[in-house]
């Protein structure tokens, strides 16, 4: 399994200090030399997540630009960065049709492809976000190379800088830089926490001739302790001891639960591994007609004896690319 290894995004708030304590202290003793007995107050910036990035089209095509990142934002005067790192985008320039860096308007979008005769494996797209001279966002995408002509891509952290008291935020080329940089360094750093592909759940009896308690799921982990948070999205499940219907249940090791469709006959399952705050790691089911069908079931290692800090989003937005795959 080709697995891209995208670690969470960046907290949705986040608090940069301008300088050091060392630096703040050399500062503070020259105010007091000066007479000055007010602390300089420290700045504070404030990041929202944002939809502000469109993936279409990442499968290979033929006459038609495939790898499309397309930039929104309601206003119209915004301007959007584009920078890949070790890929290059389609575009018609005075210079040629490739380019690595370019600015387009709310609305614009750009075919990513990988540079000419070179692999690329992995890559990064930045994408800074402006309103005439201010830094308004920024976004990052991870891409990954799945055959010789596919690549897929996703969204890693796309954020927006909200204004404050109705004036932009005072936003630094420096800051935007290494907070990119720190969003990079993360997705990379995790070559020991790429999950391991484990028989998580057990499918039995998923017949409609089966009269007694048809379409079980039974939960399987060596770690009594870890929960199975199970929801679908279409149908619903029951317990045989309570027989109560629900779309979300916790379970553990050994527990088993049994679908049942509700109008249709297809649905996906998503199971959440999760011990205490920490995921520990997922599986989804694809049912079709009473046939279902196990898309991924992984674990991710643990990184010196402990879980790794993996997030719900990064979760989430792996389960999304699991069932983009197969529609």
């Amino acid at each position: 399994m080709k697995t891209f290894v995208l670690l969470l995004a960046l907290v949705s708030v986040t608090v940069f200090f301008g300088c050091t304590d060392m630096v703040k202290d050399n500062i503070w003793d020259l105010i007091n030399q000066t007479g000055n007995q007010d602390k300089p107050e420290e700045t504070t910036v404030v990041e929202e997540e944002a939809d502000i990035i469109e993936l279409k089209t990442w499968f290979f095509t033929s006459g038609v630009p495939n790898n499309i990142i397309k930039v929104k934002h309601p206003n119209e005067n915004v301007i959007f960065e584009y920078k890949a790192n070790n890929g290059r985008f389609y575009y018609a320039t005075n210079d040629g049709y490739f380019v690595k860096n370019l600015s387009v308007p709310s609305g614009g979008e750009l075919s990513w492809q990988p540079s000419s005769g070179k692999p690329v494996n992995n890559d990064f797209v930045e994408i800074v976000v402006k309103l005439e001279e201010s830094i308004i966002g920024y976004a990052v995408i991870g891409i990954v190379q799945q055959s010789h002509v596919n690549h897929d891509a996703v969204v890693i952290k796309s954020v927006l800088f909200p204004q404050i008291d109705g004036k932009n935020q005072n936003i630094s080329e420096d800051y935007v830089k290494a907070a990119i940089e720190k969003v990079k360094e993360e997705a990379m750093n995790v070559g020991h926490g790429e999950p391991i592909e484990t028989e998580l759940v057990e499918l039995s009896r998923w017949n409609p001739a089966f009269s007694y308690n048809p379409n079980s799921i039974l939960m399987k982990y060596s770690d009594e302790n870890v929960l199975f948070n199970c929801s679908v999205d279409n149908g619903y499940f029951i317990k045989t001891v309570s027989h109560d219907a629900s779309k979300h249940v916790s379970l553990r090791s050994g527990d088993e639960i049994f679908w049942r469709p509700e109008g249709v006959e297809y649905a996906y399952i998503e199971i959440a591994l999760e011990f205490e705050k920490n995921i520990v790691g997922y599986a989804v089911i694809e049912v079709i007609r009473y046939s279902p069908r196990v898309l991924e079931s992984v674990v991710f290692r643990k990184a010196n004896g402990e879980y790794q800090n993996i997030s719900e989003e990064y979760m989430k937005t792996a389960i999304e690319r699991i069932k983009k795959r197969n529609i």
